[in-house]
């Protein structure tokens, strides 16, 4: 019942007052969260069944629960969709089937792009009164800057020093109350931006598996694609996965790896597809010998 009301045609919404600044009613996030682990869990158990088509279904679901968390401005509503969309991008590495429309979804930045907004208007709920309005400006444009710097770097290239820099150029020539400046937590920025860079290689990776499943899944003989045509990272340009054959599969990026995420589940940056089961042939049958009928001969007297 749970999977077929996420999965279904009703659009999920949930009720928003913009108005009311940081007391605005937000969704039972931690309910939420222990939905989509029941849904987890019953995709996992679809896919150890055999039964890829129900576990996309509910997997379909859980996206769905995703996008209507994601739709909500609030940074905290994007940091529980990150987690959110992880548990989706593993499970999808063990569907051993054609997941149509997936590898757009896993390639698109569309949650990214939404926590940057969430990002750079999270500033406006610290604003209480009118003499809050002028210092909530000035840090507005400092983290619209950062975010813009953000999008000037291959998500590949971010490291602690790069964001402190990037953050430096964001905040030179602003000048901010002390108030404000202690509302700033750069630790914790930091953090957040590495989350996503982490899901977004986590999510390229994916992307490549379901393409190599594809290829497998047109196969006549159902082998794994000799090569893969496309192998250059739509996240970090200039970076190519490595491809490797020998019965089963290989992929993994090249090159120096994001460091892991240590705040939620961790997805490998490789993949190992097994080799298709070996086929047992099928017997030939056993000729049946048809006796010779033997002409009746008469004894010489």
């Amino acid at each position: 019942m749970l999977a077929a009301v996420t999965a279904g045609p009703r659009p999920i919404e949930w009720d928003l007052d913009m108005t009311l600044r940081a007391e605005t009613p937000v969704p039972n996030f931690l309910g939420l969260q222990r939905v989509q682990r029941v849904l987890a869990a019953r995709a996992l158990l679809q896919i150890r069944a055999g039964d890829s088509d129900s576990a996309l279904v509910t997997l379909e679901g859980m996206w769905r629960l995703v996008g209507s968390i994601a739709e909500q401005p609030f940074l905290i509503s994007q940091l529980i969709a990150v987690s959110q969309v992880r548990l989706i991008v593993g499970l999808l590495r063990k569907v051993d089937r054609l997941a149509f429309g997936w590898e757009e979804r896993l390639r698109s930045r569309a949650y990214y792009e939404a926590f940057l907004a969430a990002f750079q208007n999270d500033v406006w709920l610290a604003v209480k009164d009118s003499d809050d309005v002028r210092d909530v400006q000035t840090l507005f444009r400092v983290y619209r800057r950062f975010a813009d710097g953000l999008e000037d770097q291959s998500p590949c290239d971010w490291t602690t020093e790069s964001l402190a820099h990037s953050w430096d150029v964001a905040e030179s020539g602003e000048a901010a109350s002390d108030e404000i400046v202690e509302l700033i937590e750069w630790r914790s920025i930091v953090g957040m931006v590495r989350r996503w860079q982490r899901l977004l290689v986590d999510s390229d990776l994916t992307a490549v598996v379901l393409q190599a499943r594809a290829e497998k899944a047109a196969s006549r003989e159902g082998e794994w694609p000799a090569k893969l045509v496309e192998l250059e990272s739509s996240v970090c340009p200039g970076r190519f996965y490595s491809y490797r054959r020998a019965g089963g599969i290989t992929i993994s990026l090249e090159g120096k790896l994001p460091p892991e995420d240590r705040e939620g589940l961790l997805l490998p940056l490789s993949f190992r597809g097994a080799p298709p089961p070996t086929r047992t042939p099928t017997p030939a049958g056993t000729p049946v010998l048809t006796p010779t009928p033997t002409p009746n001969t008469l004894a010489s007297p």
